[in-house]
């Protein structure tokens, strides 16, 4: 009865083989006004079950089929004339439906039925993932076939879930009308999808590709593109196995290669956590690109020798200005979180970026800065001075991004770093892991004047190889600094039992110098907790600090970073500060 219908807008059907002809006259007659019908459950696997009621929905047939059966049954008489012009002329029973989303479907009589609509402007479907439950995959199945969707020419709108790649690939060139498209997890792509797959797409405004990445090389060609969110990557040389990282280049790469994005992209969403700068650091961005995001709060920036560094562990002037464009990127991001969270518009937004956690990790000996020399050959002027050393262009625009935990691994820093990070004042957590001692400790007691940081994580390894005197001194200035908040700062120290190799070669222009003795190399001690490789500690020369057991090894280095927690609480017991502010913690 008419007043018993409902102005229900979104309709969701569990189990979708309820759906016969006759329940879809009674969904037409209660909800006239439904727009969007999602069958989801187990049942939509079968074609035969749903397909009459979707008819009874959505209307008898395609035009060209209908056609067809009246020019079959035109050969009978008369009565069957008469029949067709009646099948032709049903209309479908809930007009304003024009989205449907089909979960679990793996039935090409469905999407057959789909195709006598042109009503539909939007379509989810959602093919079952059979290589989740054996090994190997079985073969695809001929009962998925998307082919018929090459004949939804109206189509506004797509979204895929598990859809094999050569199945899309026949698809797309057929639905030059869409302007949104959605594909979480394309089967079978053999690494990142290119953006020629999508060039047919001549009004395509939005594309979202989950899990899998999209290469850039060639985004410039999507020229309707407003909206983009997609992993994005770049095909790297690779050694004879794919499944190696890339190797060392013999020669540096001393300039980045430039990404252009779509020209008239809007919206730039990021996925994974993962941050390559040879491609985020070298994007070229339209100027009419409003908002930046990122889809994960936690982000590593991993730097390679041979690749974003010559082989002395000197960051390449090509690399630092990627490293600093991709940091920028990152600030932008937050910058759009902060305006987005502002405005009352925008309802459940995803991706922010606020209080996000940042890893720059560098897997060799030490991060140095590029040499004055590179400097000026990578851009500065003959005869000038050259700017000065130091990691300052990169960290000044980490600062923008308001990081809530950094950690920096194996970063040569000096006072002037310390300054600026003493500067974040959105810090809660800071871990600052040397290979070797490669930051000034009289320096420390800067940091405490951030007034959110509650933890400070110091290599244990690192400190006790200098004078015990001036470190002690350095961290009970610090805990002076940071009271009456209550700071924890933790000195770290790794133990691993399997046994490894290390190079324990000297770093020059540090402050420190090492004598390699292998045979007094603790078995125990390996990679720390991340698998960076670390240089023996064999105690013989410790650069000054006194107090060693001289057994060298990872119990040498436990045994003296006690001795310096006993001093430096001793320290803050006799300043009235809590000795419990600075803790030792043994990782095995």
């Amino acid at each position: 009865m008419p007043s018993a219908t409902l102005r229900t807008r979104h309709l969701e059907l569990y189990p979708p083989e309820l759906l016969t002809a006759s329940v879809a006259r009674g969904i037409a007659t209660a909800f006239p006004s439904v727009a969007h019908l999602r069958l989801t459950g187990p049942g939509a696997l079968d074609g035969r079950v749903v397909k009459a009621g979707l008819k009874c929905l959505l209307g008898a047939g395609s035009p060209a089929r209908e056609a067809s059966k009246r020019k079959r049954s035109g050969k009978g008489g008369g009565k069957s004339d008469a029949a067709g012009q009646a099948t032709a002329a049903a209309a479908p029973l809930l007009p304003c439906l024009t989205s449907i989303d089909l979960d679990s479907c793996a039935s090409t009589d469905i999407l057959a039925t789909l195709c006598g609509c042109s009503q539909l402007r939007s379509l989810t479907i959602d093919l079952p993932d059979l290589s989740m439950y054996c090994f190997p995959p079985p073969p695809p199945s001929p009962d998925c076939s998307l082919s018929p969707l090459s004949r939804m020419t109206g189509l506004q709108s797509l979204a895929l879930t598990n859809v094999p790649y050569k199945e899309l690939s026949f698809v797309l060139p057929y639905l030059s009308g869409l302007t949104s498209l959605l594909l979480d997890r394309v089967v079978g792509c053999g690494g990142s999808l290119q953006p020629s797959l999508f060039t047919c797409l001549v009004n395509l405004q939005s594309l979202e590709v989950v899990i899998a990445d999209l290469d850039v090389g060639g985004m410039e060609h999507l020229t309707a593109l407003t909206h983009l969110s997609a992993g994005l990557t770049a095909e790297k040389p690779r050694g004879p196995d794919r499944r190696q990282a890339a190797r060392p280049s013999p020669e540096p790469l001393v300039g980045p290669l430039v990404w252009p994005l779509p020209p008239r992209l809007c919206s730039l969403h990021l996925h994974g956590g993962s941050v390559d700068i040879g491609v985020l650091g070298c994007l070229q961005l339209p100027d009419c690109l409003r908002w930046v995001e990122f889809g994960e709060d936690h982000i590593d920036i991993e730097l390679l020798p041979g690749v974003h560094t010559d082989l002395d562990g000197r960051l390449l002037p090509a690399m630092e200005r990627a490293l600093t464009s991709a940091l920028r990127l990152m600030a932008r991001a937050r910058k759009t979180h902060l305006a987005r969270r502002g405005s009352k518009a925008v309802r459940g937004l995803a991706g922010g970026f606020e209080g996000c956690t940042v890893e720059v990790l560098y897997c060799d000996l030490l991060l140095r800065p590029p040499a004055p020399e590179a400097l000026r050959a990578g851009g500065g002027v003959a005869g000038l001075a050259a700017p000065p050393r130091g990691h300052m262009p990169w960290l000044e625009v980490l600062a923008e991004a308001g990081p809530a935990n950094l950690t920096l691994n194996r970063i040569l820093l000096g006072e002037a770093e310390m300054r600026c990070i003493a500067g974040m004042e959105s810090l809660e957590a800071l871990c600052l892991e040397e290979h070797t001692p490669s930051l000034p400790v009289e320096a420390l007691p800067l940091l405490g004047s951030l007034s959110r940081l509650q933890r400070l994580e110091l290599s244990a390894r690192t400190l006790v190889r200098q004078a015990p005197e001036v470190v002690a001194g350095a961290l009970k200035r610090l805990c002076a600094a940071s009271a009456p908040r209550c700071l924890e700062v933790v000195l770290k120290h790794h133990i691993h039992e399997e046994e490894e190799e290390y190079d324990s070669d000297d770093e020059g222009g540090n402050g420190s110098e090492y004598e390699e003795d292998g045979e007094d190399m603790d078995k125990d001690e390996g990679a720390d907790d991340r698998g960076w490789a670390r240089d023996s500690d064999d105690g013989s020369s410790d650069g000054g600090t006194s107090g060693s057991s001289g057994g060298g090894g990872g119990r040498g280095v436990r045994e003296r970073a006690q001795a310096l927690l006993a001093r430096v609480r001793g320290l803050l017991g006799g300043a009235g500060l809590a000795p419990g502010m600075v803790c030792l913690q043994i990782n095995d």
